[in-house]
């Protein structure tokens, strides 16, 4: 009976021996994909912003401008020519004694469109609060010693280039104003050179002999390339693209220039070598790990 009994269970003994290495092969692919899936992160760590990049840029004169890849960037030589950086806007009022003292009692400064309403007596210190309370206004406002019981409010555009530019206009009443300059009297301060401190402007710079103007001195203008620009290496030219640049002249007539090298700047993107032996020590680590299952 017991003959008859085991030999009745074999083909269920088949199916549950079948049954076994299924399941311990579905935990091996499992296993395989949980360890595919941590090599795909790894993967894209290296090629990711926060990670690594499979190329990396490096710079002829990083102090004048320097290089960052990020996701995108292809191999490829770069000259580089700064012939303005980008500026902020700074405006500057006339100097005071007391920078606590009253300036006006009533009235408003203009900045741009918007009006901020003084009331009350207010003074350069508390003007400059005032200001700074602000978000909206796309200035900062400083009050800084320019000597002996001098002060002065200082103007500085929040923004870099052109488009941070600002125009004010003094309506205060009650006081000795702010003494702004406005050099063609129309009213408004900041609209002309001669009112600023420092004008805005934008950075120009030529790659490969194309120009490019940028609000910043943070330039995206190559794929997958960061170049921060940081002086001026080249004279302003108005030739056209790939004529000879100007030779700057330093102070004193001895050649060369006075900030900076009047030779392009060269960036250069290559292929990273150890991010290309890790990405394949990675590739390799997978399948291996695929070999042994």
């Amino acid at each position: 009976m017991n003959a008859v009994m085991a030999q009745e269970r074999q083909p269920l003994t088949a199916l549950q021996s079948q049954q076994t290495a299924l399941r311990t092969r579905t935990d091996q692919l499992q296993t395989l994909a949980t360890r595919l899936g941590a090599v795909e992160s790894a993967s894209r760590a290296l090629s990711s912003s926060v990670g690594l990049s499979a190329f990396s840029a490096t710079s002829s004169d990083a102090a004048a401008v320097s290089a960052a890849v990020s996701p995108g960037a292809q191999a490829g030589r770069y000259e580089v020519e700064v012939t303005a950086l980008a500026r902020a806007q700074v405006t500057v009022s006339g100097a005071v004694a007391d920078p606590a003292a009253a300036l006006a009692t009533g009235g408003s400064l203009r900045i741009g469109s918007t009006d901020i309403a003084l009331t009350g007596s207010t003074s350069m210190t508390g003007l400059a609060s005032a200001l700074n309370a602000r978000s909206d206004l796309g200035v900062r406002a400083t009050v800084i010693q320019s000597g002996s019981s001098a002060y002065r409010l200082v103007l500085t555009a929040t923004q870099t280039g052109t488009a941070g530019a600002f125009t004010l206009e003094d309506r205060t009443t009650g006081g000795s104003g702010l003494g702004f300059i406005d050099t063609n009297g129309d009213g408004a301060v900041g609209d002309t050179a001669a009112d600023n401190a420092v004008s805005a402007q934008n950075a120009d710079l030529r790659i490969n002999s194309v120009p490019v103007t940028s609000g910043t001195n943070t330039v995206t203008a190559i794929p997958g390339v960061t170049l921060t620009l940081k002086r001026v290496t080249s004279a302003p030219v108005s030739a056209p693209p790939g004529s000879p640049l100007p030779v700057l002249e330093a102070p004193g007539g001895s050649a060369g220039p006075a900030t900076g090298s009047s030779a392009p700047v060269t960036v250069q993107v290559a292929a990273d070598q150890w991010r290309a032996v890790a990405a394949e020590a990675a590739k390799d680590s997978a399948v291996g790990q695929a070999d042994r299952l």
